[in-house]
């Protein structure tokens, strides 16, 4: 149902994401994701697209060129550790740097993902390298100033901004709004 992932726990089924040809309006392919797909972002060289997966707790890996699933890192796993449960809902993308930013509503942090390629268009040695961290109640949006160095992020359930330094991976102010 529409709304079987607002408590995304309770859904097992994998989603799929289509990918549309928008010179002829059709489908080229319908690839699978994982539990509850949210989101979508492509990298700034149009070469890759990142879904959002908030029920599996990842981000799937499109190659766009290819309309596939990325042979290489075809997930990149976000709940490690003592943190599970992150359900991202939201991401901005920093191509010079190759960061992407999600906002992990579920457990109050952020992720920031390397997802830099190399001078070949491979990716670089540190990708999928992850940071996740707290910030307000409740992120459901992200977006990373154009120096790629803080991120800011909007707290729904305690009305806040996080300040998130993207060098030191810290949250160095909170702002009320």
């Amino acid at each position: 149902p529409i709304d079987a992932c607002d408590t995304p726990s309770s859904v097992t089924t994998p989603g799929e994401v289509s990918a549309v040809e928008t010179n002829v309006n059709t489908i080229d392919a319908q690839l699978p994701v994982g539990i509850c797909p949210v989101f979508g972002i492509m990298s700034g060289d149009n070469n890759r697209a990142f879904i959002l997966n908030r029920g599996s707790n990842d981000v799937t890996v499109i190659n766009v060129q290819q309309n596939a699933i990325d042979a290489v890192h075809p997930t990149l796993t976000l709940g490690t550790g003592a943190v599970q449960g992150l359900g991202p809902v939201h991401a901005a993308i920093y191509q010079p740097g190759g960061l992407l930013v999600t906002a992990n509503y579920d457990s109050n942090t952020v992720t920031v993902i390397n997802v830099g390629l190399d001078i070949y268009g491979n990716d670089g040695p540190y990708f999928g390298q992850t940071h996740t961290i707290p910030v307000g109640k409740g992120p459901v949006a992200v977006t990373i100033l154009q120096d790629g160095s803080r991120a800011y992020v909007a707290n729904q359930l305690d009305g806040t901004v996080s300040v998130v330094d993207l060098t030191s991976f810290v949250v160095t102010k909170t702002i009320p709004v």
